[in-house]
């Protein structure tokens, strides 16, 4: 099926963070955001996609011109980057995703325990 809406998206920011593994513990994930024209408020709650794996603790931007959620998991090279608003509406960047465009987590962040699951 194809959505109502395209959703123009422009480009993507990924940076390294610690998220809760799905036992609570610290792991390397990422954060990604999303740029596009407008990304509205609505009753349905946008999802971000990135080949398989949906983000966690999705949140619109204030000004509504970019989104930004959290991945656990390090996505694969060449993953299709996707917003969508259940089948009403979504949008695909086309650049796709790549590792090499992460911006590292800074090793002052990390904890001196070695807990740590860098993925």
């Amino acid at each position: 099926m194809s959505p109502a809406q395209k959703l123009p998206l422009t480009n993507y920011d990924a940076v390294a963070v610690l998220v809760p593994d799905e036992r609570g513990e610290p792991v390397e994930g990422v954060q990604i955001t999303v740029f596009g024209d407008w990304f509205p408020v609505r009753a349905l709650e946008p999802e971000i996609l990135v080949g398989h794996q949906v983000a966690t603790r999705v949140r619109i931007a204030p000004d509504q011109r970019s989104i930004r959620g959290f991945l656990a998991k390090m996505p694969a090279e060449g993953a299709v980057i996707q917003v969508r608003y259940g089948p009403s509406q979504e949008g695909e960047i086309e650049e796709r995703f790549s590792p090499s465009r992460i911006r590292p987590l800074p090793e002052d962040c990390l904890p001196t325990d070695s807990r740590i699951n860098r993925t």
